[in-house]
């Protein structure tokens, strides 16, 4: 089991200081991983446009709320863009990974 720990944001969420990040997961290897971490009790997962495998992760997470593996709520979900096209890359972020939102933190501001 992943351990529990949080870190307290500005913004008062909550974000989970142990998450699974996607880079480099081969696109037919997705799905298992990210299930398999969700098993062990992972609630982070940690995304980027530039990683290339945005429509598999979304298919991962939708069938996973499909299932009851897990539930959006329940999940912290992060990407991350260039500065230049944070509004349309946040939207095809979310569409890519059938999600209205994402867990949005913006790296650059002081906290």
């Amino acid at each position: 089991m992943v351990a529990t720990a949080v870190l307290s944001l500005s913004s008062g969420h909550q974000m989970p200081a142990v998450g699974l990040g996607v880079w480099r997961m081969a696109s037919p290897a997705v799905r298992g991983l990210i299930h398999s971490a969700l098993r062990a009790g992972y609630s982070h997962f940690d995304h980027a446009a530039d990683y290339q495998n945005e429509a598999e992760v979304g298919d991962a997470l939708a069938k996973a709320f499909e299932t009851g593996l897990a539930k959006r709520e329940d999940l912290f979900i992060t990407t991350k863009v260039h500065i230049w096209t944070v509004i349309v890359q946040i939207r095809k972020n979310c569409c890519f990974l059938r999600l209205e939102m994402t867990s949005q933190l913006p790296l650059w501001a002081r906290t």
